[in-house]
């Protein structure tokens, strides 16, 4: 059973954040985002054994590190690599269980949703799922189905009647798309009145866009070819 091990005490509980490999890695993206742009700390592991490690500003990270960000209240749990189904949705269920225990004033997830269910009158990009009383706006629609370690998470939260919401810009379910992960963190921001940075986001958006562009292109430029493998 995968368990939380801390190095170092979290003095400042206002904000839990994590996401996961979904839809657009929204959910990995927005939540490495945080990671690498604010002073954060790692000071605690999730206790997922897998056989690979790599760096993270500078350190040996595990597959799922706790990162705290003191400077803004924050602390980000981190799932770094593709770790299998049962493991995972063992470990979220385990850290919706700690976030409870420790008692964090505001739990925060990020996923995301295929762009394809997204209204053309919806202007916001984002909708949200939530057991907070204080939050009743821009709720997903009836019936959708939010599936994965994000949902598990959330129903732990929801049968303890912990206040907690997720955050889900629509997402191209093809590619990472760090255009929605933006505008997730946009709408967090805003929210809760947190100020981030998030031109490295944007950055990447208008690389991969580009890159798409130009790929576009090139197979236009071939439509009359015949290729073959």
């Amino acid at each position: 059973m995968p368990s939380i091990i801390l190095n170092k005490p979290i003095f400042d509980v206002d904000f839990f954040i994590t996401g996961f490999h979904g839809i657009g890695l929204v959910g990995y993206l927005a939540v490495r985002h945080l990671v690498t742009t604010m002073p954060c700390e790692r000071i605690g592991f999730m206790g997922v054994a897998m056989p690979y490690t790599s760096y993270m500003k500078g350190i040996l990270s595990s597959p799922g590190d706790i990162y705290n960000c003191p400077g803004n209240g924050i602390t980000v749990a981190l799932f770094n690599y593709g770790i299998p189904d049962r493991q995972l949705f063992s470990a979220s269920r385990e850290l919706a269980k700690w976030v409870i225990a420790s008692g964090f004033k505001n739990v925060v997830l990020f996923g995301g949703l295929d762009v394809s269910l997204r209204d053309p009158r919806d202007e916001l990009g984002v909708k949200v799922i939530s057991t907070r009383r204080d939050v009743a706006e821009n709720l997903l629609n009836d019936n959708y189905l939010v599936l994965g370690p994000l949902a598990i998470m959330m129903n732990e939260f929801a049968s303890k009647s912990y206040p907690a919401m997720a955050i889900l810009p629509y997402a191209n379910p093809s590619l990472a798309d760090p255009r929605a992960a933006a505008t997730g963190l946009s709408y967090f921001s805003s929210k809760f009145n947190v100020k981030l940075d998030l031109a490295k986001l944007y950055e990447d958006a208008q690389a991969l866009e580009e890159e798409i562009q130009k790929q576009m292109k090139q197979m236009e430029g071939r439509k009359d070819t015949s290729l073959y493998i």
